[in-house]
């Protein structure tokens, strides 16, 4: 028998620190024998819960440094009372051959939130070729302006102040902000702007 130890149960790209929210599977954490000790003890309910979420935005997630000092330090427990709780505390962790300590269940949900995240990633991705290729094509295509209308057609209020004059220098700006009482012209030049 070997004492090989197993791959990590994450790949080592897996980085959700941009994620705020970890998944908690409340049934399934309910009926678990750890929150059943931790039931009897919720200090280790306290320790537990610091361990499993320092390490989601650990990279890769899911994961730990084997190392007391941190672990403690994660957990939120003094140096002392690590040294007592430490096999209790770590007892579902897995140490793989990168060296670092992986919670099957955390590791689970990282894989899924990661997934996501690329599903998404490729869902932007998708979504920011088609408007590239888009605005290619009104490049390309003179008859057609980047906004997708023809050119020399314009929507909004200064296309309708020039079409929608009273008559030479009567209240030609107005529809613009710029007021009444301006003088003869005014008006047209800022219609043109």
């Amino acid at each position: 028998m070997t004492n090989e130890l197993p791959a990590p149960l994450v790949p080592a790209e897996v980085d959700l620190r941009d994620f705020a929210f970890m998944p908690l599977e409340v049934g399934r954490l309910l009926r678990s024998r750890t929150w059943l000790t931790a039931k009897r003890r919720p200090e280790l309910g306290f320790y537990l819960l610091n361990l499993w979420v320092a390490s989601w935005h650990e990279v890769p997630a899911g994961s730990l440094p084997d190392d007391d000092e941190v672990l403690a330090d994660f957990a939120r427990c003094t140096p002392a009372r690590w040294k007592k709780l430490r096999d209790e505390l770590m007892a579902a962790w897995v140490r793989c051959a990168d060296g670092r300590l992986y919670h099957p269940v955390v590791a689970e949900k990282a894989l899924m939130a990661w997934a996501g995240k690329a599903k998404q990633r490729g869902r932007t991705s998708n979504a920011s070729a088609v408007r590239w290729e888009s605005r290619k094509k009104s490049v390309t295509d003179p008859a057609r302006s980047p906004s997708g209308t023809p050119h020399g057609v314009r929507y909004g209020s200064v296309t309708e102040s020039v079409t929608d004059t009273k008559g030479e220098g009567e209240g030609e700006g107005e529809r613009q902000g710029q007021g009444q009482g301006q003088g003869q012209g005014q008006g047209e030049e800022a219609a043109a702007a």
